[in-house]
């Protein structure tokens, strides 16, 4: 759990200072997580839902707004 919390938490920060380029990179490295996550703990992906992908995707929107 501690590993995958450090990468969640590596992606937020590669997000939020800019290290992806745009919105289809930082979507592309919350895929990859996910997919990680996934591998690491098959039937959780309930939790990675709840837990995670929202701060991800909170992340995307702040550094990457629609308008």
């Amino acid at each position: 759990m501690r590993a995958l919390a450090r990468v969640v938490d590596g992606a937020l920060a590669a997000i939020q200072e800019g290290r992806c380029p745009d919105r289809a990179a930082a979507q592309s490295l919350a895929a990859r997580v996910r997919r990680l996550a996934l591998a690491l703990f098959p039937d959780k992906e309930e939790a990675f839902a709840l837990i995670y992908q929202p701060r991800l995707e909170r992340a995307i929107r702040q550094r990457f707004p629609l308008h």
